[in-house]
């Protein structure tokens, strides 16, 4: 609570003044970055590049949500030394007393991630520097043109296309053209056997784009899929694309699809991402749910369910109290594959708050409460505690296991049969024939007990099969 009330004063004492300041001639400082590299503020204006200095503090939250929104990241790919070095990021923390470690572990998370442009955490701070660049406190992001060194304008309030349109005011920058997909360059994403291949494409040159040319293609080479997007992108705009589906074979552990964008003159080499697609986890018995909301859960709208493969919520949509907590266990009714989903309309997550999926086996399956808008986990849940009912051949056979999925002494089989010649088979997880039981009689309420205590702990399969057709059930013997 102690942290909670000291970000909420904060953020009262910190009220920031939006838009543009007063134009006026910047003062001249040289720090030294988290690495030990020195910076010059006016080594980078000579060399004719627009300099953003970003004013934060780690105990700030409205600096935290406009650092995940990602904004100055993008703008350094593009125009960046990556890029076309016309421009220079400082990211300083402005609150001297900040220790470094707190940098990387704090309520919010490590500011330090996926960051690509040089951090600063200051012992001290010139009285000129806090008038000239955070006078009104934090967050501030100062545009510093370079021939004028004028600090034209505070754009953290401003979106993307506001702040190109901004840093063009200094004469500078102009016709530059580039897309570039949104996210890592390298991202892992855990499917069950198939995922649509969908990503977000960023125009962050100055210029609009008409058309561009889109394509995925596999570890082998083979083109995916490819399609041409026609459709105006201005400045600070992005569209979603879904390029169609991706198959991971069972067999494989995983499989790669490189992303590309092209245009006839994209300048800078930001615009592909190879995606490793995995297998998502299996869960065999129950899941629990762990969350500790934050103080803005209920104005923020902050709310998860669960959905199956066809995209339908298997879950109601449940909404946080704030600064609750909330525990709860469950199963699921089908064999599918799931995904847990939790969202927040304010788009910084729960920052302040936890959040913990686990199976029964305490395997994490989302942890996140970084997750921004949105955050989401798919796994492939096997451990049906209903009967496995199916049609075989116009007869309605059932399998049932009790327990249902954990088992320690006994496991007893509830069954349906139609037709003689059915047989129940007990296996390992590698598939070897550990007991079976042929010939089973006609019987549409049957029980068969097995003894399992000797056995090891680990998966098993229990199949019913006959020349129809084949049913059956995993469990765990603990």
């Amino acid at each position: 609570m102690t942290n909670m009330f000291r970000i909420i004063l904060v953020q009262i004492l910190f009220l920031c003044c939006l838009g543009s300041i007063s134009s006026q001639t910047v003062p001249n400082f040289v720090l030294n970055d988290i690495n030990g590299n020195s910076h010059n503020l006016y080594s980078y204006l000579n060399e004719d590049k627009v300099v953003i200095i970003d004013v934060f503090a780690t105990w700030c939250s409205n600096c935290w949500t406009l650092h995940k929104e990602d904004k100055l990241k993008h703008l350094y790919s593009t125009y960046g030394p990556d890029g076309t070095d016309q421009l220079m990021i400082l990211f300083i923390e402005g609150d001297l007393q900040t220790a470094n470690s707190t940098l990387f572990d704090n309520p919010f998370g490590d500011w330090t991630k996926d960051v690509p442009y040089p951090i600063f955490n200051p012992n001290g701070l010139d009285d000129s520097f806090i008038e000239a660049f955070s006078s009104d406190g934090v967050p501030t992001t100062n545009v510093i043109c370079p021939r004028t060194r004028e600090n034209i304008a505070d754009a953290f309030a401003e979106d993307l296309s506001e702040i190109i349109e901004i840093i063009q005011d200094c004469n500078t920058i102009s016709n530059v053209s580039d897309l570039q997909i949104l996210g890592a360059r390298e991202v892992t994403k855990p499917i069950c056997l198939n995922s649509n291949i969908e990503f977000s494409v960023l125009n962050t040159g100055t210029s609009s784009i008409d058309s561009f040319f889109v394509s995925a293609i596999d570890s082998d080479g083979f083109t995916i899929s490819s399609e041409l997007i026609s459709a105006e992108l201005l400045p600070g705009e992005e569209i979603d694309i879904n390029l169609g589906e991706f198959n991971l074979p069972q067999a494989l552990v995983s499989d790669k699809a490189s992303i590309q964008i092209e245009t006839l003159d994209d300048v800078v080499l930001n615009n592909a991402q190879e995606v490793t697609f995995i297998h998502a986890p299996e869960v065999f018995n129950e899941l629990t749910l762990r969350i500790v909301s934050d103080f803005w859960a209920v104005e923020d709208n902050t709310r998860w369910w669960i959905e199956n493969s066809e995209g339908d919520r298997v879950t109601g949509v449940n909404l946080l109290e704030s600064l609750g907590e909330f525990e709860e266990s469950f199963f699921l009714e089908n064999n599918d594959c799931f995904t847990f989903v939790i969202v927040d309309d304010f788009g910084d997550g729960m920052v302040l708050g936890s959040i913990l999926l686990t199976d029964d086996q305490g395997n994490v399956l989302f942890d996140d409460s970084n997750f921004g808008d949105r955050g989401e986990a798919s796994f492939e849940y096997v451990g049906s505690a209903v009967t496995s009912t199916e049609q075989l051949n116009g007869e309605e056979y059932a399998l049932d296991l009790v327990p249902s999925v954990s088992v320690i002494d006994q496991l007893q089989i509830q069954y349906a049969v139609h037709r003689e010649g059915t047989s129940i088979t007990l296996y390992d997880s590698n598939g070897s024939l550990l007991q079976r039981f042929p010939s089973l009689p006609i019987a549409l309420d049957n029980k068969l007990t097995i003894d399992v205590h000797n056995l090891p702990t680990g998966v098993y399969i229990v199949s019913m099969q006959n020349p129809e057709g084949v049913l059956t059930k995993r469990f765990i013997k603990q």
